[in-house]
Formats: structure tokens, sequence, C-alpha cells
């Protein structure tokens, strides 16, 4: 007999860290960080655009469509500090909330900018926002697939925040 909708055990919170906090940044970002001149902040940039990504798979999930509330992320979530060894506030010379503030404005103003027929979410304009913060002029490879690892990422966290 299948168990019943009462009878199954409820899902695990879902713990925005996981979106952001729990990778290896250097593994993961390798071949990005041999590219760029100041790997720690280039380390610190993909920390807080994965906090926006979870915060935005968040929200797109639990908000209804057309909700105007804030672009923060939700104030009991833990603000990312540090990453692979490098303090986020030490590496971009700013405190914390106000990092977090100017990124998180940034990337929707791309992310609801953005939108148009082949990206209708407005994830590759995002992603173009991260690159210019890594880049002057970002190698087209590596746009390609932060811009893949986006959608790939946003989908999974949708799925996550939606309890499966």
């Amino acid at each position: 007999m299948a168990p019943t909708r009462a009878s199954r055990p409820a899902a695990a919170p879902f713990d925005p860290r996981a979106g952001y906090a729990q990778l290896d940044y250097r593994r993961h970002y390798a071949e990005l960080l041999r590219r760029h001149p100041h790997p720690p902040v280039a380390l610190a940039e993909l920390c807080l655009f994965r906090f926006w990504l979870t915060s935005c798979a968040y929200r797109h999930v639990h908000e209804r469509p057309g909700s105007t509330t804030t672009r923060m992320p939700l104030r009991h979530w833990p603000l990312p500090r540090e990453v692979a060894g490098h303090d986020i506030e030490a590496t971009l010379g700013d405190w914390i909330g106000a990092v977090v503030e100017s990124r998180f404005d940034l990337y929707e103003r791309f992310f609801h900018l953005g939108r148009n027929d082949q990206d209708p979410l407005g994830l590759d304009a995002a992603t173009l926002a991260l690159s210019c913060q890594l880049f002057a002029l970002t190698p087209p490879p590596v746009l390609g697939r932060l811009q893949a690892e986006t959608r790939e990422q946003f989908a999974a966290l949708v799925q996550a925040c939606a309890g499966g």
C-alpha cells in the first residue's frame, strides 16, 4: 500500500546555504580562477552571485506573480561572510550588508530588464552582470559556461525550494 500524504514524513525545510555555501569554489571554478587576475575577488563575486540566485529561486517558488517584495534575502538567511578561506568584506573592501545590497540591486536589474524571448527569466542577463564583475571582457567560452551553469542551478534550486 502506498503511503498517504498524511503518513509521509515532512520534507526537510529548505536550507539556503545549500545554494551558495556548500560548494568547493576553488575546484568548481578552477578554470575561471586561472583566468582571473585576483582569484579571491572572483571567489567572493561568485559566492555573492550564487547567494543572489538562491534567493531569486526561493522567491520564484514562494511569491505570488507580480509581488513587489524586497529584493534582499530573507532576514533569517545567513549572509555569506567567507568563501574558500577568504573573508568577503576584507576581500571586497566593504561591509557585507552594503556589498550584498549592491550586488542584489545589480543582478535584479539585469534579471528583470534583460528578459526576452531567448531568455524569458533573465538568467543569462543576470549572469552577464556577474561576468562584468569578474572581467573587463569575459572570454565567450567562460560566459557560455557561466550562463549554462546558472540556468541549471536555478532549476535545481527551484526544485529544492518547492520541496522536491
